[in-house]
């Protein structure tokens, strides 16, 4: 070997060592990636089992509605990512992390995919004193009388998705997960009077008057609020036994 060759190749070695060491992926890089990737996951088995141990919560804000907790998505105390690795039997943090933030992604289109037919159901063991808390529609036995209405609903609400835009505000708050809620505000569509919006999913709209408003009916939004009061059980029992083919 010569001179030259020798300075070359103790050149390039010196080079590679002094070289940026590129880092490993965080859990944030790894979630982050999901949110800002302009292509949604496609739904795969793998997400379909860490959906369907997935744990409610209600959002009191305006109207209140439904989402999944996104503190303890698993359950109140569950360690998130091991309770992950279990349910999809891996050891890879960051794969069982990418899946769980594709699942929040993607679950209002599991939604509408997936399918459970009307009957009697129970919530999980864990979640039934929360559902003592409020009117929830859960009986003393943990058991809930779901109906195509909540389907229905369910299908047709106003989910919030976290997304490129407010990605870095989830990751910012300690603890939370980039979980899909239900709006509030407006749960079924662009109205403040929510029930109008029900009504309409149900195919069941209010009769309208002379000036083109909705005309009074009492007892029509009695039962829809009740039913509206009943969204979050028929969530956690939707995500617990429905199905969707991937």
């Amino acid at each position: 070997m010569n001179r030259r060759t020798l300075l070359v190749g103790l050149g390039a070695a010196l080079a590679a060592a002094c070289a940026p060491k590129k880092s490993s992926p965080t859990a944030q890089d790894t979630i982050r990636a999901v949110f800002i990737n302009p292509d949604e996951p496609a739904l795969s088995a793998e997400h379909g089992k860490l959906i369907s141990s997935l744990r409610v919560f209600y959002m009191p804000v305006e109207e209140g509605a439904p989402g999944i907790d996104p503190q303890f998505p698993f359950g109140d105390k569950v360690d998130v990512v091991q309770r992950a690795l279990l349910l999809l039997g891996i050891t890879d943090r960051l794969k069982a992390t990418r899946l769980l933030a594709e699942a929040g992604r993607i679950l209002p289109e599991y939604i509408r995919r997936a399918q459970l037919a009307p009957g009697k159901y129970t919530v999980p063991a864990d979640m039934a004193a929360y559902f003592k808390a409020f009117d929830s529609g859960v009986a003393s036995d943990g058991s809930f009388m779901f109906q195509e209405a909540h389907a229905t609903l369910l299908r047709g609400a106003n989910w919030e998705v976290v997304g490129e835009q407010n990605i870095e505000t989830v990751l910012g708050m300690s603890g939370m997960w980039p979980m899909p809620n239900i709006d509030g505000k407006r749960p079924y569509g662009d109205m403040s009077y929510y029930q109008l919006d029900m009504a309409r999913l149900l195919g069941e709209p209010y009769a309208i008057g002379a000036d083109q408003s909705a005309l009074p009916d009492e007892a029509k939004d009695a039962r829809l609020a009740k039913l509206h009061d009943e969204m979050t059980a028929a969530l956690q029992v939707f995500l617990s036994h429905a199905r969707a083919a991937p």
